[in-house]
């Protein structure tokens, strides 16, 4: 009972926010008057317990201020997509954890969500409609690639590979009982597909329909965006037509309009009583970057795509682990997916000795056992038409992973094999590979006929001059403005208010429109370089500036009860 409602949660996992968010919109129907208009403390009663009523009023209109003022906007900040590495996350079970660090960021620093807004935004216009290409940006895509354990199967396929440097010094056949044989592996173009994916457990995402790879293939998260938008160019029929369903931004828009509408008003009532009194640092002036930034909420949330779970692509390597055979989990299965892969991408035994991209060509593979000295030994057929070649298949976890960049490792068992074969085929390898003497076959992992050409994924990749455009209009006027209102409201003149108090507002502005501006940095150091900068570091970074956030709410908090005359009511014991 216990795993099946620990199941119901994680399977309600895209509902948590939402949850959170209509709660909230409740408690704004009982606070949004006291947050527009303060509960007035005429007839202020008294009460036995010696706690004023008058004061108890205060306490009400300073937490309908700050919810209606501040909380509603952390609340409506877009969690259904993300940027960068950080678009893992969306389909995560466990995303609702990094909602609510966004929501708690936000709160504190209502400017961090401005780059992130700005680029959900510009990637929505980048993408023209194409909803394919939408959720690929936005982190709500998943694929099929072969893992390391990946091999061809028993039955002949057709496969592109990369051949072995030497690999004409083999003989054309072999005596599949008597010849010792040559030793070859299987590996993953590491280097041509460098963080082109992450592998992804199933388990731990929100998938629409049903996914089941059989072995040697698994699930993948795009990372690299370049590498999975060529494949969806080449290989699939236009996308443009075709609907992926995500979630209207409904709550999102109501929650920004009446922030906006609360937040303007006490904009415009603080020219009559607070900014005489506190000058620029005027509590009701920290309200100014979470309007702003409820208008970009509330664009974000009309115009950018918000997905619930992800939507898995259908592409040439997904079509090859369907022919796969049955394992000890079943057979192979997807239903739900999305895209239609073109026929002539389909490989097929007409394509034989064609030649891919990145030196892959186009060869028939099958697997095979036999027995060598009483001991059944897996051996490898490469047939390209001409000729034939026949190996040993070595695969005791000895292969490369592409996007992990895990090392070769030739294990006892197949030094002892090297041993007796070195003599042999002395040039069956690599340049780099020589002194194991094993054959290495390189395969893709995403693509089927190889990775792309660097210089195409880099152009994909590259920030486009429309949403250069976008970003910069948008992060330029949101970043200017609070000190253009600040200016034209205060002249900054600081009136009654404290040194600590400017310090505080000030400092708050600062870390605020700061954090804004590393965020673009890191979403622009990972599209050129794909640098990660280690969670641990960005959330301590993140927690500091957030001091001044929480010294700026502390400071708005003194000055409105001041303003209120809090303490000093009368009260009758």
């Amino acid at each position: 009972m216990l795993t099946y409602a620990l199941s119901r949660f994680s399977a309600s996992r895209s509902n948590v926010h939402s949850i959170l968010v209509l709660a909230l919109v409740l408690s704004l129907v009982v606070v949004c008057p006291a947050g527009a208009a303060p509960v007035t403390l005429e007839g202020a009663i008294s009460i036995t317990s010696g706690a004023c009523y008058a004061d108890v009023l205060i306490i009400y209109n300073l937490v309908s201020y700050l919810i209606s003022n501040y909380v509603t906007h952390a609340s409506a900040i877009p969690v259904g997509a993300d940027i960068g590495r950080y678009a893992q996350r969306v389909t995560r079970q466990d995303g609702w954890l990094w909602n609510l660090w966004l929501s708690i960021i936000a709160l504190f620093l209502p400017f961090f969500a401005l780059a992130r807004t700005t680029i959900l935004i510009a990637q929505q216009i980048r993408c023209k409609g194409d909803g394919v290409l939408a959720a690929l940006q936005h982190g709500a895509l998943l694929v099929v690639v072969r893992t390391k354990e990946w091999e061809p199967s028993e039955k002949d396929e057709i496969v592109y590979t990369r051949l072995p440097e030497g690999f004409d010094s083999y003989p054309d056949s072999v005596q599949a009982d008597k010849d010792a044989l040559p030793l070859a592996t299987i590996v993953l173009d590491a280097e041509g597909e460098e963080n082109a994916y992450h592998e992804a457990d199933q388990r731990h995402h929100m998938l629409h329909g049903i996914a089941h790879p059989p072995k040697g293939y698994a699930l993948a998260i795009p990372m690299r965006k370049g590498h999975t938008e060529c494949l969806i160019r080449d290989h699939l029929k236009d996308t443009r037509r075709l609907k992926v369903h995500y979630r209207p931004g409904v709550m999102g828009i109501v929650l920004s309009v009446v922030q906006i509408g609360i937040g303007s008003y006490n904009l415009y009532t603080s020219r009559s009583n607070e900014i005489p009194r506190w000058g620029y640092a005027a509590y009701s002036l920290s309200v100014i970057p979470y309007v702003i930034m409820s208008v970009m909420n509330l664009l974000c949330a009309a115009i950018v795509d918000s997905y619930a779970c992800a939507q898995l692509l259908r592409t040439p390597i997904l079509e090859e682990s369907l022919r796969r055979e049955a394992d000890e989990y079943g057979e192979p299965e997807y239903d739900g997916t999305i895209g239609t892969v073109k026929h002539a991408s389909m490989p097929n035994s007409s394509d034989i000795g064609d030649r891919g991209r990145a030196g892959y060509v186009a060869v028939r593979m099958c697997t095979g056992t036999r027995s060598m000295n009483g001991f059944p030994q897996k051996y490898l057929v490469v047939d390209g038409g001409q000729w034939s070649r026949t190996y040993q298949l070595v695969s005791d976890g000895d292969k490369t992973a592409g996007a992990t960049g895990e090392t070769f490792v030739v294990t006892a068992d197949v030094r002892a094999e090297i041993s007796l074969r070195a003599s042999r085929y002395p040039s069956s390898c690599h340049e780099e590979s020589k002194t194991e003497n094993i054959a290495r076959f390189t395969v893709s992992a995403l693509s089927h006929n190889g990775p792309p050409p660097k210089v195409k994924v880099q152009e994909l990749d590259a920030i486009t001059d429309l949403e250069v455009t976008t970003i910069a209009c948008l992060f330029l006027v949101a970043m200017i403005l609070p000190h253009a209102m600040i200016y034209a409201l205060t002249r900054y003149h600081a009136n009654q208010s404290t040194v600590a108090q400017r310090a505080w507002m000030m400092a708050w502005l600062m870390a605020d429109q700061f954090s804004a501006c590393s965020t673009l940095a890191c979403w622009v150091l990972w599209k050129k370089r794909q640098n990660v900068i280690p969670d641990w570091l960005q959330k301590s970074f993140y927690a500091v500036l957030m001091v001044a956030g929480a010294g700026g709410f502390v400071t708005v908090v003194e000055m409105y009860l001041q303003d209120h005359d809090y303490g000093f009511q009368t009260c009758s014991l």
